[in-house]
């Protein structure tokens, strides 16, 4: 189901993007601190720039802790592909990720959220 899987190395972890039809997924990785997301995103929307796509969804699957911090670089990048014209979306958030973001109250407008990826794919693979 998924094609052209995208491998852009960094110093020590590699950002993980695949192309699925007209969506791009990003696979987030646990642990990322500033620098490490800066490459994600400068990734990122190299892709964008380079690829006619409809979304971009960043599927959480691998990540079990989220700060705050976090979650705010995630969505603020979706929220900027979302001014380029591109569906965004937020995959695959563990339970206890979205306990913990209603708790602090985080800011959650401007996304999408799909429980998986299945479901996000089924969303914005049909244009």
């Amino acid at each position: 189901m998924l094609a052209g899987s995208l491998m852009n190395p960094s110093h020590d972890t590699a950002v993980a993007m695949t192309r699925t039809r007209r969506v791009l997924v990003v696979t987030m990785q646990p642990d990322l601190d500033q620098e490490r997301f800066d490459r994600l995103r400068l990734a990122a929307m190299a892709e964008v720039g380079h690829e006619r796509l409809a979304a971009v969804v960043l599927d959480f699957s691998a990540v079990d802790v989220l700060s705050l911090a976090e979650f705010e670089r995630a969505r603020d990048l979706l929220v900027a592909l979302r001014l380029l014209g591109l569906q965004v979306a937020m995959v695959s958030l563990a339970p206890s990720v979205v306990l913990y973001l209603t708790e602090v109250q985080a800011d959650t407008e401007g996304v999408r959220y799909f429980r998986g990826l299945d479901e996000a794919l089924r969303r914005f693979g049909q244009d």
